[in-house]
Parts: C-alpha cells; structure tokens; sequence
C-alpha cells in the first residue's frame, strides 16, 4: 500500500515540475487527477487500517494545501477545470 500511495505523489510531483516548463500548463489538469487520486488511497489506507486517524488527518490537511495551491495556480494559467472534474 505504501507504494500505491508513493506513485500518485510522485506523479504529481512530476506533472508540476512539467507544468513549470513553456507550454506545460495542460500538465495541471494531469496533476489534478494524481491529487485526487492520492487523495483517495489515502482514505483507503485509512478504511483499511493501514494508518492511523492522526496519520491520515495530517495527510488530507497537507493534499487539501496542495490542492488549493493548484487550484489558484490553474485559474491563474487560465485553464479552469470544470468543476465536475475537480479533485475531491
């Protein structure tokens, strides 16, 4: 488990240090969906026990910063995500 939440991270990593590049603003819809998708195992590793209530409190604070962080960034690039495909 502790991979499947390491890859979303470092892919999210990724994309952000992609979007930094000319022409890499599209890389912040692909971000987005690495967010939302860390963010999701990590309630599951909650549901499933895998860390404890404190664990996964401090986690969904830290992807909760990051998210607003890419959200402002998005609108400032100009590529708003529609709100049905916004993470969660």
């Amino acid at each position: 488990m502790a991979r499947r939440l390491e890859d979303p991270a470092f892919a999210f990593q990724e994309q952000i240090q992609a979007a930094l590049r000319p022409k890499g603003a599209d890389r912040l819809a692909a971000a987005d969906v690495q967010l939302a998708l860390l963010k999701r195992r990590l309630r599951m590793a909650h549901e499933m026990k895998l860390i404890d209530l404190r664990h996964y409190e401090h986690g969904a604070r830290l992807t909760a910063e990051l998210g607003r962080l890419l959200g402002a960034w998005t609108k400032r690039k100009g590529n708003v995500v529609p709100a049905g495909e916004a993470n969660t």
